[in-house]
C-alpha cells in the first residue's frame, strides 16, 4: 500500500503540475485572444486614422481649391463691375452727344423752317411779281394810263419793304 501512496501523492503531485500546465496555456491562450484582439483594434484604428488623415488632406485641398475659386471670381466680379463702371460712362457721354445731337437737330429744323418760310415767301413774292409783269405785258393794260406807273411803285414799294 505505500507504494500505491507514492504512486497516489505523485499522481497528485502531476495532476497538480498537468493544471498549472493547462492554466498557463489556457492563460497563454487567454492572452494570445486578447493580444489578437487588440491587433485587430489597432490595425482597424489605424485604418481609421488613415481614412481621417486622408479626409482632413481631402477637405484641406477642397478649402485650398475653393479659396482658389473664390479669389478668380472676385477678380472677374471687380473686372465685371469695371465693364460696368465703363459702359455707364460711355451710356452717360453718349446720351450727352445723343442731348447734343438732339438740340442741333431742332435748331437745324427751327433754321430750316425759317429757310422755307423765307423761301416760301420769295417764291409767292416772286410769282405775284410775275403776275403783275404778266398783266403789265398784256395790251389792254397798257391802255389804263398810268398803269405801268402804278406797278413800277408798287415794286418800288415792296423792294423797299424788304429792305427794311
Amino acid at each position: 500500500m505505500e507504494q500505491s501512496r507514492g504512486e497516489s501523492a505523485n499522481f497528485g503531485r502531476l495532476i497538480e503540475q498537468r493544471l498549472a500546465e493547462l492554466n498557463l496555456y489556457l492563460q497563454d491562450a487567454r492572452n494570445d485572444a486578447g493580444a489578437f484582439e487588440i491587433d485587430i483594434a489597432k490595425i482597424k484604428l489605424d485604418i481609421w486614422m488613415k481614412e481621417a488623415k486622408t479626409k482632413k488632406e481631402l477637405a484641406e485641398h477642397e478649402v485650398a481649391a475653393y479659396g482658389a475659386l473664390k479669389s478668380d471670381l472676385l477678380d472677374l466680379e471687380s473686372q465685371l463691375y469695371d465693364k460696368m463702371e465703363t459702359g455707364e460712362k460711355a451710356s452717360d457721354e453718349l446720351s450727352a452727344r445723343l442731348a447734343q445731337l438732339s438740340s442741333r437737330l431742332d435748331s437745324f429744323e427751327k433754321e430750316t423752317n425759317d429757310l422755307n418760310t423765307e423761301i416760301q415767301s420769295l417764291q409767292d413774292q416772286y410769282n405775284e411779281a410775275r403776275k403783275k409783269r404778266e398783266k403789265a405785258s398784256t395790251w389792254y393794260y397798257m391802255i389804263i394810263p398810268g398803269y405801268n406807273l402804278y406797278l413800277a411803285l408798287d415794286a418800288e414799294i415792296n423792294a423797299s419793304d424788304e429792305r427794311l
